[in-house]
């Protein structure tokens, strides 16, 4: 009953943080991420209902046979779904990878986020501190919706895994052809085992439920875009001190610019 109370859990946090698709996104997503909810919420009633039977001593031979049936069809649509959705979203990235790059103004996308996420930091009594070492506006080609998504994917996190009463840091710096942005917090460590495996695609409801964080469901399209933009996306370090993303992406080339 242990391993219910624990797939309980995991499946309310997934129901309240399955990554969202929000901008430009086909009615399919939206539609999938529906459903997706749905069957997250059926599974959470379902293990409600076996654990209080247990509780109340009513739960037969029988019983536990038929709620495990359920339980199995339930887990193999999950599946299904989210491999779906993953497949979905990376196709839409791909679609916008097809369109011609432009200049990307990184520093105002990363003060726009940082506004978005205002009133959650906030909630959780959360500085979150912005430090640039430019001198003059720089900028990456690229395609403003995909770059926006990918810091706004690692500033929500470090707001939802930092512990209340503390700062993010947001560094964003020239580091000789590249810009290297940091999103620094101090909360819940990455369990040494995952940090491996922490941009891979997560396909199965039973890597879902592990032990790896949640985060992991958008950091996989996270780095399909910075890959696609000639950059990297780096886990630097998760310890006692703080957990450490880093991006890099090359500058625009003042040829490149005036192209």
């Amino acid at each position: 009953m242990n391993y219910l109370k624990e797939l309980r859990e995991k499946l309310v946090e997934i129901i309240l943080l399955t990554y969202k698709f929000e901008e430009d996104i086909k009615v399919k997503i939206k539609i999938i991420d529906y459903e997706l909810k749905n069957k997250f919420t059926i599974l959470t009633l379902i293990i409600d209902k076996i654990l209080s039977m247990k509780k109340e001593n009513q739960l037969s031979n029988n019983k536990i046979k038929n709620y495990k049936k359920i339980l199995d069809q339930e887990l193999g649509i999950t599946k299904k779904l989210t491999r779906e959705i993953l497949l979905l979203g990376e196709k839409i990235y791909k679609e916008q990878f097809s369109e011609e790059k432009i200049e990307i103004n990184v520093f105002d996308i990363i003060e726009s986020v940082i506004e978005e996420y205002k009133s959650f930091s906030d909630s959780k009594k959360i500085k979150i501190e912005f430090i640039s070492n430019f001198t003059e506006t720089y900028y990456v080609l690229g395609w403003f919706s995909p770059i926006y998504d990918v810091i706004r994917n690692l500033i929500s996190n470090a707001i939802k895994y930092s512990f209340e009463e503390t700062t993010i840091k947001v560094k964003l710096l020239k580091t000789g052809k590249d810009l290297q942005i940091d999103v620094e917090n101090k909360g819940i460590i990455i369990d040494e085992k995952d940090k491996e495996n922490i941009f891979k695609e997560k396909i199965t409801l039973s890597e879902f439920l592990s032990k790896n964080d949640i985060r992991e469901i958008g950091l996989f399209l996270c780095k399909t875009i910075i890959n696609k933009l000639n950059g990297d996306i780096l886990l630097v370090k998760s310890d006692e001190s703080s957990t450490l993303f880093r991006i890099i992406l090359p500058l625009a080339t003042v040829n490149e610019q005036t192209c």
